[in-house]
C-alpha cells in the first residue's frame, strides 16, 4: 500500500521536474535573446534538442542520486550537494553533446541561464517538499508513533506487516 503511494508520488515529481527543465529551458532562451540582440542565440531545434536531451538526462540522473527513492537523505545540505552535482553532470553532458555533433551557435548566456534556472527551480521545490514531510511526519500520526503490546510473536507478526509497507 506505501510502496503504491510512494510509486504515484515519485511519478509525480519526475513530471514536476520534467515541466521545470522545459520551463527553465524557454525562460533561459527567451532571456538570452533579450539580452543578445545582434544575432540569433541559437536555433529553434537546437534549443527544443537541449530541452528534451536534459529533460530525459536530468530524470535519469535525479533517480540514480536518490532522488526518486524511498530513501530521504541525511541532512539538507546533503540533499542540495547532490542536486547540484545531478544538475552539473546533466549540464556537462549536454555541452559535451552539443560540441560533438557540432552545434555552432551555442550560447553560454543560453547555457549559464538555463542551469542557473533550472537548478534554483529545483532548490525551491525540493525545499518545500522536505519542508512539507517533516512538518507532516510531525504533525501526523504514523506507524513509527505506535505502541505495539502483547505476546512477542505477534509483537514481530505486526512490525513485521509494518516494515513490509514501508
Amino acid at each position: 500500500m506505501l510502496n503504491q503511494q510512494f510509486y504515484l508520488i515519485a511519478n509525480i515529481l519526475m513530471a514536476v521536474d520534467a515541466l521545470i527543465v522545459i520551463g527553465s529551458g524557454y525562460a533561459a532562451y527567451m532571456i538570452s535573446l533579450e539580452s543578445e540582440t545582434h544575432e540569433l542565440v541559437m536555433a529553434w531545434a537546437h534549443v527544443m534538442g537541449s530541452i528534451l536531451f536534459l529533460m530525459f538526462i536530468n530524470n535519469y540522473i535525479l533517480g540514480r542520486f536518490g532522488f526518486y527513492s524511498a530513501k530521504r537523505f541525511p541532512t539538507y545540505m546533503a540533499m542540495m550537494k547532490s542536486l547540484f552535482v545531478a544538475v552539473g553532470l546533466g549540464f556537462l553532458m549536454l555541452s559535451t553533446v552539443a560540441f560533438s555533433i557540432g552545434i555552432k551557435p551555442f550560447s553560454r548566456v543560453f547555457a549559464s541561464l538555463y542551469f542557473s534556472l533550472d537548478l534554483t527551480c529545483l532548490f525551491i521545490t525540493r525545499a518545500v517538499l522536505v519542508a512539507y514531510l517533516e512538518r507532516r511526519v510531525h504533525n501526523s500520526f504514523n506507524s513509527s508513533q505506535i505502541l505495539l503490546v502483547g505476546a512477542r510473536d505477534r509483537i514481530r507478526t505486526v512490525a513485521d506487516a509494518l516494515e513490509k509497507q514501508m
